[in-house]
């Protein structure tokens, strides 16, 4: 049986067919009473995800109360997918950020990392062992699976459902912090790491795993890009996040990721309101490597910005959004070893740029547009403007200055 098994599934898994390719699949995550029914901290949380993709509020504890996609369109991505190039323990952590998949469910065995070898049920957390008549949110029972494949791994794909576009929110590195291994990760086969609630439009979640094919769409229009080669977006932000991107706020009162109808034109922003020494970051960790390099060749920060204030009479006053200033910056890559975790602190351009200095090259409404010039950051000696990574608009620090109020939105790298 198993030499049977192995004969047929002698060719490589990942194989592209009609411009999808194969994956494995697990999840994170999940209800209550699903967590309840298993080992404590098995699931892990959406809220937490790598990209930073949470909305905040100062004094009120992060949760996914506060995660602004929806959950069942959201998953991670392994260090075996082609975005993830380096060394074998090194993290991304952001550099698939953003970026959209259409992905549809495989009927049949689950193979392990090799993309070939059948995985036991005896390998890993194998979910129907502890709770076999747990249903799932919609009240169904597990379909279970063919005599046969007792004891192998089998998925029984949802028949309803075609497929899925899901939103990549966070990473799955093959070695996390502290040295723990994650076997499905490492690859060479590519792995999803699902909401359980995109991994429930699919199959049922007490099966763990699941084959399934993939393939990159454009998040917007969902129509399949014609080429596999990952690439980081110029638009930073534009209705959210842009390919590529990771979103983090600090020092914040409150922060929106996507405020709807708050945008130029109604569209969506990101809307902050800063306390004096906060800021707000977007980050392309592990984009300075060739082949990505957002800002080489390009000479300027292009955004659109609008304050919210209703106190501040003067955009350039305290509180004002003028007095805030930009840098530019590397984010180091966490380097994850078998020995534990390490990074080394973020490397910056010389001098950072104060709107107030600079003068709108466009205005729409309450919406000002700024150009600021690469030049004027001095990326030099270590910290060339290719090696940059990280953009961050901050408020001046000061006990007695007030908190900056605005929204952003249209930032581009041009």
């Amino acid at each position: 049986m198993w030499l049977l098994l192995l004969l047929v599934a002698a060719s490589p898994a990942w194989a592209f067919t009609d411009g999808w390719k194969t994956a494995g699949a697990t999840y994170f995550d999940a209800p209550d009473y699903w967590k309840a029914a298993f080992q404590p901290g098995k699931f892990g949380d959406l809220y937490g995800n790598s990209c930073g993709y949470l909305d905040r509020t100062a004094g009120v504890e992060p949760s996914n109360a506060g995660f602004p996609l929806p959950f069942d369109g959201v998953g991670a991505v392994s260090d075996s997918m082609p975005e993830h190039t380096g060394k074998k323990y090194s993290n991304s952590r952001g550099r698939s950020c953003g970026r959209c998949y259409e992905i549809r469910c495989k009927t049949g065995l689950v193979v392990s990392g090799d993309g070939v070898t059948p995985k036991s049920i005896y390998e890993g957390y194998y979910l129907p062992r502890y709770a076999p008549d747990l249903l799932d949110p919609e009240g169904r029972p597990w379909p279970g699976k063919p005599d046969e494949y007792k004891e192998l791994r089998y998925t029984q794909c949802r028949e309803d459902v075609e497929s899925i576009v899901i939103t990549i929110i966070d990473s799955c590195p093959c070695v996390y912090i502290g040295g723990r291994k994650q076997a499905s990760c490492c690859g060479p086969l590519p792995h999803f790491d699902l909401s359980f609630w995109a991994f429930n439009k699919l199959a049922h979640p007490l099966y763990g795993n699941m084959m399934m094919e993939y393939r990159p769409v454009a998040c917007d229009t969902r129509e399949p890009l014609q080429t596999e080669k990952p690439y980081i977006s110029d638009t930073v932000y534009g209705d959210g996040p842009g390919a590529g991107w990771g979103w983090r706020s600090y020092g914040e009162q409150q922060s929106t990721l996507l405020a709807e109808n708050e945008g130029l034109y109604q569209s969506t922003a990101t809307c902050l309101i800063l306390t004096p020494g906060g800021g707000v970051s977007f980050h392309c960790r592990g984009c300075e490597k060739e082949g990505f390099q957002p800002f080489n060749k390009k000479y300027a920060l292009e955004f659109w910005i609008r304050s919210r204030s209703t106190e501040v009479k003067s955009l350039n006053g305290e509180g004002g959004v003028l007095a805030l200033r930009l840098s530019l910056s590397q984010m180091h890559n966490l380097e994850y070893s078998e020995t534990g975790t390490f990074t080394k602190p973020s490397t910056f351009c010389n001098s950072r740029a104060t709107l107030a200095d600079y003068t709108p090259v466009g205005e729409t409404g309450d919406w000002l547009q700024f150009q600021i010039p690469f030049t004027d950051f001095q990326c030099e000696g270590e910290l060339r403007i290719s090696g940059v990574n990280r953009i961050v608009m901050a408020a001046p620090a000061g006990y007695d200055l007030k908190d900056v109020e605005f929204c952003l939105d249209e930032v581009r790298i041009i």
